[in-house]
């Protein structure tokens, strides 16, 4: 099979990247290394709600361009990555994925030279996520985002304290009240006086936000908090038991629906006191 009759196919094109690549060439001819173009027509014209993003690949000359790699995507999920590569001394179509990760002791792809090999395992191996794997992801990135963000800060604290604060905080604040160390601030010689003021409102607003962090992150670890998915319209519910119940607008809990409002209105990765923290687009964490 000619790569440059794949290319011609509905559901194949070009990345973005290879197009900056390719910085205004056009390309009259395509070409593929090893059985790349077979095993790309056979998965295509089998698989139409696959789409196939040619990115990765070489400019031979002015106006050819050798496809060595494609992305696949459904419904704007990538699915996984279909190329070929050098493996064990030789050329091999090379396929990688969420799946192969799970189901190999190491790394994520899985090696071939039979074009019928690889299609048969891209079919078993490029499968869009299901609600368990949603769910799975979801917690990942929850538990990884109350992680990051104590930690960071707990570390912005450390940096905005430190220095020339921390040695003026240490002669008079410990043993006043902070309306009188500002009083002392503003004795301060320009611009030092304007910049301790700064720093001692950037620290008084960053423990706010760590008294924020701690609460959802408390509650988070306490389980007193539940996870919910927005997908396709729908909401997943992961309570702090580990049950799950499926939604939409008019069944969702009234005790969530409010929280999940006001988090909608929330950048990703900010948290809301009393209320929870949006960790994606998509994924919320509710205190109870």
């Amino acid at each position: 099979m000619n790569m440059s009759d794949v290319m011609k196919l509905k559901n194949v094109q070009v990345s973005s990247r290879v197009t900056t690549m390719l910085a205004g060439t056009t390309v009259s001819e395509y070409t593929g290394k090893g059985d790349l173009a077979d095993v790309i027509w056979i998965l295509a014209t089998q698989t139409p709600t696959w789409r196939f993003v040619a990115s990765g690949g070489n400019l031979l000359s002015s106006e050819r361009l050798r496809v060595e790699a494609f992305e696949v995507y459904q419904d704007d999920e990538k699915l996984g990555r279909i190329g070929v590569e050098f493996y064990r001394r030789d050329y091999h179509i090379a396929i990688s994925s969420r799946v192969a990760r799970t189901q190999l002791e190491r790394g994520d792809t899985v090696y071939t030279k039979s074009v019928a090999t690889a299609v048969a395992r891209a079919k078993k191996l490029l499968l869009k996520r299901n609600v368990n794997d949603i769910i799975e992801e979801a917690t990942d990135a929850a538990r990884s985002l109350m992680n990051n963000i104590e930690s960071r800060t707990a570390q912005s604290i450390r940096n905005a304290y430190e220095g020339t604060l921390h040695r003026h905080v240490r002669s008079f604040v410990f043993d006043k009240v902070l309306g009188d160390f500002k009083a002392y601030l503003r004795t301060l010689p320009s611009p030092d006086s304007v910049a301790m003021l700064e720093k001692v409102e950037t620290y008084i607003n960053l423990n706010q936000d760590a008294n924020v962090v701690t609460d959802v992150v408390g509650q988070y670890r306490g389980g007193n908090s539940c996870l919910v998915i927005v997908e396709d319209g729908k909401y997943i519910v992961q309570s702090k038991d580990g049950n799950t119940t499926y939604h939409d607008a008019e069944t969702l809990p009234e005790h969530l629906r409010g929280k999940l409002g006001l988090l909608k209105l929330s950048n990703e990765g900010q948290m809301v006191a009393g209320t929870g923290c949006r960790v994606t687009a998509k994924v919320f964490l509710i205190v109870l």
